[in-house]
């Protein structure tokens, strides 16, 4: 709850940050190695050819630019995937003809772009060669599932169909016969060879080395072709987290930024995701949308209309995402609280102690080079503001300290001259917050005594302690205008102030002091916001007249801020080695009107830390 300079209480700033714990990821990538020349015989007219590109395509995580590599007749041939994850890899005929076990064997070391991590899948085809054309028989297996990775939606299925076709001499009555999880599944091709068997998922899902062995048997049942199939399971929910910046660099949206027809919501989603996942923001009871890049950046532009009529001031960014198997994740969020108050001017004051500290100058203090002028400056300024007091038509500057105090000596021939005996300070105070500055000024009338008999002044001390009237104080039915006469006076002199052109007396007590109860609102009303004072004093040689002014101000706005909370991780994520540790810290920014030492609470579990 923040608290401007001036004591007022702002509403609650709230700021949610959705972390996720995270062990990290389990996507699992696949290679589909095509059938050699397309129906894994080569012919012998294909054989002729001194070349043959090997293609096929990775699945599931992958990295432009990573490497397979095609392993044939002891030799290692490779070639980069492209942006859909499609190899193209041209190999000596020779070497296919020379291979003994006619088994090409495809390896990739796949990089998940998100992640960083790698892993190595692999696939093979099994081929013929032929040296008479139309006597060759091949065994192809098609992807157990279009991307050979079973999936959390493919997992749930009772069956899944393992088909394939066997190419070249098949006889009617041919037998396919399946290996999987130790188990065995047979059927019998069709006139084009064709055939598909159905498998229980559970039995693709159990076995161990998730591979498809596959032959053709003969209706003696000699085996006559073989291949494999090697497939992935990936069935984890993926998770991810989503991170979103602040609306504007200080979280609060000016009159310049209120302008705009649109302001970007931006931020990042983390963890496991593809580019294209769909953002969703939730502005006003509206939702607006854009999809993540390849990074998991995402920008949404709302109409800013909408961000000012948000009842809370809250907008809400979700995302569900997606691995590169297709499984769906649970949905992400993240909150923030950001602030449509255009910063209001400051208010600041400044005190400006008595000259001499009665407003008297002694003999004594008129013997003496100068005199020391001393005050405060009240509400918001910063450390260096310079406050200038004029005095005999010359002006002598000083700074404020931390604490807002200055003192500024001038000199003392000049207060003796000064022709209306009345010194005036100013200040152009800066919020160290928001940056927006004030002119404030107060003044002192003092009196010179020369022969060394008694003189009279009036002073006033400052309105509600500060010379700010804060919306608690200015709630307030009435306050007390207090003062006092300096040097020679009666009890039961009379102090007449001037609020609002209104007229308001007491009478001294036996020390000078005085107290008038004004009516609040009087204060509020005045237009220059300054009480003028007179005092009829009674000395010796007669009755004398002195006045004297005080200059207040007015900060009855509760402050408006923001709080902005910085991810949990660098990545917004706990990891096996961030859990270990004992704590974790929680930081981040109040942005708008706060003073320091305003607590932020941090409710986590139930819990509230501050």
């Amino acid at each position: 709850q923040p608290t401007d300079a001036s004591g007022n209480p702002g509403q609650g700033a709230t700021a949610v940050l959705d972390y996720t714990t995270f062990g990290g990821p389990t996507e699992t990538a696949t290679v589909i190695l095509n059938p050699v020349t397309g129906d894994n015989i080569i012919s012998p007219t294909e054989g002729n050819q001194s070349t043959v590109n090997l293609t096929g395509k990775v699945t599931g995580p992958f990295t432009v630019g990573d490497v397979v590599t095609v392993s044939i007749n002891d030799k290692g041939v490779t070639g980069a995937v492209n942006a859909t994850g499609e190899f193209s890899i041209p190999v000596n005929m020779s070497d296919l003809k020379a291979d003994t076990d006619k088994t090409v064997q495809a390896n990739v070391l796949a990089k998940d772009p998100v992640t960083g991590q790698t892993q190595v899948a692999s696939n093979s085809q099994t081929y013929a060669v032929e040296t008479t054309p139309g006597t060759g028989l091949s065994l192809q297996l098609n992807t157990v599932t279009t991307d050979n990775i079973i999936n959390k939606a493919e997992s749930q299925n009772a069956n899944t169909a393992v088909a394939g076709k066997v190419n070249g001499t098949v006889a009617n009555g041919d037998i396919v016969s399946l290996q999987i999880n130790t188990k065995t599944f047979t059927t019998v091709v069709d006139a084009q060879g064709n055939f598909s068997v159905n498998v229980p998922t559970s039995d693709l899902l159990a076995d161990t080395d998730t591979q498809v062995n596959a032959s053709v048997l003969s209706s003696t049942g000699q085996t006559k072709a073989t291949a494999i199939q090697n497939y992935a399971v990936d069935t984890a929910v993926p998770v991810a987290s989503v991170i979103v910046n602040n609306l504007t660099p200080d979280n609060l949206i000016s009159a310049q930024e209120a302008a705009q027809a649109t302001l970007p919501v931006t931020g990042k989603v983390t963890g496991e995701f593809r580019p294209g996942d769909v953002v969703s923001v939730i502005v006003n009871d509206k939702t607006f949308t854009a999809a993540v890049d390849a990074q998991g950046n995402y920008s949404v532009p709302v109409p800013t209309t909408d961000l000012l009529a948000d009842p809370d001031t809250k907008l809400q960014v979700s995302v569900q995402p997606t691995d590169a198997s297709g499984n769906p994740g649970q949905s992400a969020t993240a909150v923030l609280d950001y602030a449509t108050g255009v910063n209001p001017p400051i208010n600041a004051a400044v005190i400006f102690n008595p000259v001499a500290g009665d407003n008297i100058i002694s003999a004594a203090e008129g013997g003496q080079p100068t005199s020391t002028l001393t005050g405060k400056v009240t509400g918001p300024f910063t450390v260096g503001d310079v406050v200038t007091a004029s005095i005999n038509d010359k002006s002598v500057t000083g700074a404020v300290n931390a604490a807002g105090e200055f003192s500024i000596a001038v000199n003392m021939t000049d207060l003796k001259a000064d022709a209306d005996k009345t010194v005036q300070v100013t200040v152009l105070a800066k919020d160290p917050v928001t940056g927006q500055t004030q002119l404030v000024s107060n003044s002192q009338t003092y009196g010179v005594d020369a022969t060394g008999n008694p003189d009279s002044a009036l002073v006033l001390d400052p309105v509600a302690g500060d010379n700010l009237i804060n919306a608690v104080e200015a709630a307030s039915l009435n306050t007390a205008i207090t003062g006092r006469l300096t040097g020679e006076f009666a009890s039961g002199d009379v102090v007449t102030v001037n609020v609002n052109d209104k007229t308001f007396t007491a009478a001294v007590n036996a020390q000078g002091q005085f107290s008038i109860s004004v009516p609040t609102a009087q204060l509020v009303q005045d237009t220059d916001s300054k009480i003028e004072a007179s005092a009829k004093v009674t000395t010796a040689t007669g009755v004398v007249t002195t006045i004297a002014a005080q200059d207040y101000s007015f900060d009855t706005t509760p402050p408006v801020a923001s709080v902005s909370v910085n991810n949990i991780t660098s990545d917004n994520l706990i990891s096996a080695q961030e859990a270990t540790q004992a704590t974790l810290p929680v930081t981040g920014k109040v942005t708008g009107e706060f003073r320091p030492g305003d607590v932020v609470s941090v409710i986590v579990n139930d819990k509230t830390f501050t």
